[in-house]
């Protein structure tokens, strides 16, 4: 079996060294969907597989999040 490399040829800038490899559950706390049923009114976004879907007026979420 073969050494799989950890350093890819390309890389964004800033990024350098080894991959760090992690399962999503490690680094992700949950991932639903669903959770937001959202209308035309209100100031915050609801985002589908495509983009905006909608709005709501109590956001769910706060920070940085996996879309």
């Amino acid at each position: 079996m073969t050494e799989r490399k950890l350093q890819p040829q390309l890389r964004f800038p800033g990024f350098e060294g080894q991959w760090e490899e992690k399962k999503l559950e490690e680094i992700a706390k949950s991932i639903t969907s669903g959770k937001t049923k959202p209308n035309d009114e209100g100031t915050c976004s609801v985002y589908g597989s495509m983009g905006i879907i909608g709005y709501c007026d109590i956001p769910t979420h706060n920070g940085k999040y996996l879309l």
